[in-house]
Parts: C-alpha cells; structure tokens; sequence
C-alpha cells in the first residue's frame, strides 16, 4: 500500500505551516500559557500528560516535544466534536496498548481513519526520525513519547471521524 496516497494534500501542506507558526510563538510565555488553558478546558487529560512531561524533563528538552503537542492540539482543536468530546485516561489506555502492539509504520496508517490524521502522524514521524532536538528525548524516553503521542492522534481521530465509543 502506497501511504502516500492515503494522505490529503491539504492537510500535508497545513500541518508544516502550523509547526512553523508554533516554532516562531513557543517562546512566549503568554502564547504557551494560552494553549494551555485552552487545552485543559477542552482536553484535560491531554493537558495532564502535557503537564507529565513539563515536569520530567529540563526546559530545552520540553520545548521540541511540546511543539509536537502543540502541533497535534492545533490541527485538531477546530475539527469536529473535539471541543465536546474529552479524551479520558481509560480511552488513551487502551489506544497506548494497542498502538503498542502495532509492527510497523504502515500499520499505523492502517489504524487512522481519517487522511487527516495520517498526514499529522507522517509528519510527526519524520520529525522523530530526523529532528536532532527531538532524538535526545527518544533516547531518555523509551518509545513512550512516540507512542503517547500516537495515542492521542488515535484519539483525536477517532473522535473527529465518529468512532468514538
């Protein structure tokens, strides 16, 4: 399977332009206070492992990882249902456990539902295999990250395309 045609070329071409706009205001306190606001209003348990993170890591470390976050919360934020619908512990749980056990990149795509949503994992992919700020948390961390962050698209997606338990 070509997993390069199962992504929207609108949104592979959105989600790099809002990674840049999140790269140029991630140093502002105000901007980095704001999303999270906006994101414990909506998404509490997202803000919480957001949170988790903050305090594990030094401050230089967090900045690439929470852009990543911020990426997904900002491609997410205006879709459907997101806003209504909060992610709970026991829901992100389940989608670790299952991300956990899936092989390959390709089976990942698999598991999205929306071209969105692979467009978004593609990208933060590259990122993790290429960005020299992102591989000393890779190293530190396990494959956690990769797989929290995987999780929460999991959830996003499957929220925004009605697959929502």
């Amino acid at each position: 399977m070509n997993v390069v045609s199962l992504i929207s070329k609108t949104d592979l071409n959105r989600i790099p332009k809002i990674y840049a706009d999140i790269g140029s205001k991630v140093k502002g306190q105000i901007y980095i206070r704001r999303a999270l606001k906006e994101i414990g209003y909506y998404q509490p348990f997202f803000l919480f492992i957001l949170n988790r993170y903050k305090m594990e890591l030094d401050k230089e470390s967090a900045k690439p990882l929470l852009k990543l976050y911020f990426l997904i919360w900002f491609f997410y934020k205006r879709k459907t249902r997101i806003r209504d619908i909060p992610v709970t512990s026991e829901r992100y749980m389940q989608a670790e456990f299952e991300i956990a056990d899936i092989g390959e990149d390709e089976q990942l795509f698999d598991a999205l539902e929306s071209p969105g949503s692979r467009a978004l994992i593609s990208i933060i992919l590259s990122k993790f295999k290429q960005d020299p700020e992102i591989e000393p948390i890779l190293q530190n961390s396990d494959s956690t990250v990769f797989i929290s962050i995987c999780s929460f698209i999991r959830c996003f997606d499957e929220i925004t395309t009605k697959r929502w338990p």
